[in-house]
Parts: C-alpha cells; structure tokens; sequence
C-alpha cells in the first residue's frame, strides 16, 4: 500500500533508484574483495621474487669464486706445462733427441 502522499510515479522512481544503488554496493562489495586477493597474490609474488633473487644472487657469487678459481688454474698451467713438454722431450728415455734441438 502506498503512503499518501505518494502517487505509483514517484513509487517507481524511487525503486529505480533503489535498485541501482544496491547493485552499486554489491559491485562496490565484489571490486573491494578482487582487490584484497589480488593485493595478496602480488604480496605472495613479491616474497617469492625476493627469495628467486637471493638465489640467482647466491649462484652469481659461485660462478665469480669458480672464474676466479680457473684463472688460477689456467696460471698454473702456463707456467708448468712448457716446463714439462721440455723435460719429457730431454728424458733419458728419449736417447735419440737432441735436447737443445726442441
């Protein structure tokens, strides 16, 4: 039943402006909750790049302590291999070469 003062016009006017207010709180409800689990989910990601980098970080520092180990292998090397071409190449086993002949 309607008040008196109102006519069925005014009624569904207010009704039209009802029913969108409501939708709007409801969508208003729903954008609110997509935005706390997306604000979640990029938190989650930020922890899990975080401990990606940390990671990449640790692997960066073997691979410079590796490098630094083959530069001193590759030092060694320069030194001691000629030395060694030269006194196999003057063993005694090799009678028949002449040793300053190398």
């Amino acid at each position: 039943m309607l008040p008196i003062n109102e006519t069925p016009e005014t009624s569904s006017t207010i009704l039209t402006l009802f029913v969108p207010t409501q939708m709007t709180v409801l969508f208003y409800a729903k954008h609110s909750e997509a935005l706390t689990v997306n604000t979640t989910a990029m938190s989650q990601l930020a922890q899990d790049n975080k401990k990606e980098q940390e990671m990449i970080l640790g692997v960066a520092k073997a691979a410079k302590k590796d490098s630094e180990i083959m530069k001193v292998i590759a030092t060694v090397t320069l030194f001691y291999l000629p030395a060694t071409l030269v006194s196999v190449r003057c063993s005694p086993v090799r009678k028949h070469v002449d040793c300053l002949l190398i």
